[in-house]
């Protein structure tokens, strides 16, 4: 008897004409996912992922919750709706995160919690249609993933708590005027980009680069967001930014290509849902003009980037989780302030930077949290 294992190709997706998208069901059953990115993400479906699946350093918040772990079950099993507006390889960590923090609360899937997870694919206009089934379905608590989702479900979803992860400011999306005013039936985990500290990284390193390229979608609130940042705290440091928008997943690779041929000195992509789930595009654009590529997010690294300065995505999904438990035991969304990891990781490729025609520094290296070896 040879078990049943269902496949599922997004990357391959993306290149059918029309609007065709793999129906929530299907997606629910599948074992694994290639990515838009490449990257595979491996669900509850299937066999246990090898990544490795310790748990990740505990901010403070996370110590105070961890009690959960000894406590009962829940009195019935919780309905909870996981939206995710585009797969990505730092989504991806999210969610494995997220997964570590539900069992580390002492929660059982099955018996406290059912997870059903529904995906725009990258489609900002279908984040309605979800949040409206999601109003209808009989779901107890939201997980939104992303800015867009977050958007979405400040305005259409009042009747239920909603916890957001992956994140860049929940501020920007409407949620809150700060940590602790904000919506009473939300709460949750914001990732903002360490922006100050890569300008920082570039004048102390890369004295060379005054002028940096970055492409943004200007669909997306949370890129327009830290566009703004990123450009505030590089001229501060007399360094100039020149953005490119891309409006949509198709573009993207002409406007990467368009970017690496200007009279820049670095790429430096900000963070947003279009340029993480397509950023094998502009590695591939940077390789071919030998032009030395930044980034924000330790997958970017894997894919091309010669570094990058990131939050820790897994700590993210794993302290929403901890927040998600909290309400499922009667704490009151309201009461939870939102947070973010305090963790800021260094990740580098001496091959990748060759490539690109970039010397990283050995002092810079040594500092590093990962190092990783050449793209394949």
């Amino acid at each position: 008897f040879v078990p049943r294992r269902l496949l599922l190709n997004e990357k391959v997706r993306q290149t059918v004409k029309g609007d065709w998208r793999f129906p929530d069901d299907i997606r629910a059953q599948a074992a694994e996912i290639i990515l838009a990115d490449g990257s595979i993400r491996k669900t509850d479906a299937g066999p246990a992922s090898s990544s490795p699946d310790n748990i990740p350093p505990q901010s403070p918040t996370t110590a105070m919750s961890q009690t959960g772990a000894a406590m009962a079950p829940l009195d019935h099993p919780w309905k909870l709706k996981r939206i995710l507006y585009v797969e990505s390889a730092p989504a991806e960590e999210a969610m494995h995160g997220m997964n570590e923090g539900f069992r580390a609360a002492g929660l059982v899937a099955g018996r406290d919690f059912i997870l059903r997870e529904a995906s725009a694919q990258g489609d900002m206009a279908v984040l309605p249609a979800l949040a409206d089934a999601t109003r209808s379905d009989g779901s107890e608590l939201l997980i939104a993933f992303s800015t867009p989702t977050l958007e979405t479900a400040v305005q259409k979803i009042k009747h239920i708590p909603i916890v957001f992860t992956f994140v860049a400011d929940p501020v920007v999306a409407g949620a809150g005027r700060d940590d602790t005013h904000h919506l009473p039936n939300i709460t949750g985990v914001y990732t903002l980009g360490p922006y100050t500290e890569m300008a920082d990284l570039l004048v102390r390193y890369f004295p060379g680069y005054r002028s940096i390229g970055t492409l943004y979608s200007p669909a997306e609130d949370n890129s327009v967001h830290n566009k703004q940042l990123f450009t505030e705290a590089a001229e501060q440091r007399g360094l100039r930014v020149t953005p490119i928008p891309v409006n949509s997943p198709g573009e993207l690779p002409d406007a990467a290509m368009a970017l690496a041929a200007k009279p820049i000195d670095v790429i430096v992509q900000i963070l947003d849902n279009q340029s993480s789930s397509g950023f094998t595009a502009i590695a591939r654009a940077a390789r071919r003009a030998r032009k030395p590529l930044i980034s924000f997010t330790e997958s970017s690294v894997r894919q091309g980037a010669a570094l990058a300065l990131t939050m820790d995505y897994r700590q993210a999904g794993y302290d929403a989780a901890l927040k998600a438990a909290d309400i499922m035991r009667g704490k009151l969304p309201a009461t939870i302030p939102f947070s973010k990891p305090t963790r800021i990781r260094l990740v580098v490729s001496a091959d990748n930077a060759q490539v690109l025609g970039m010397t990283l520094p050995a002092d810079l290296i040594g500092k590093a949290d990962l190092r990783l070896g050449k793209t394949d």
